[in-house]
């Protein structure tokens, strides 16, 4: 899976967030945690129904890239990761 580059140069700092943003489930993704904080993955799928599994790691694995997120996985296996908003750091 090949990942878009992005398209700068940017006008403006606004410009370059809506690239980092855009998407129909970032924005989503980050609302959830701003208002629940750390959530495991299967709390913030249930937390956006109607995003598929794939749907929602490509977007994290695309926001941990960018640095707008945090995974943290915790001793126990891949099972008892977390997400983290990157301020949580």
């Amino acid at each position: 899976m090949a990942k878009e580059a992005r398209r700068g140069p940017y006008f403006c700092g606004i410009d370059a967030a809506m690239d980092v943003v855009s998407g129909k489930w970032k924005s989503l993704i980050i609302w959830e945690l701003h208002e629940h904080g750390t959530r495991r993955f299967a709390e913030l799928r249930r937390g956006l129904p109607g995003v598929t599994e794939k749907m929602l790691t490509q977007h994290l694995r695309e926001m941990e890239q960018d640095e707008l997120v945090h995974r943290e996985v915790y001793p126990g296996g891949s099972a008892q990761g977390g997400v983290l908003p990157d301020r949580a750091r």
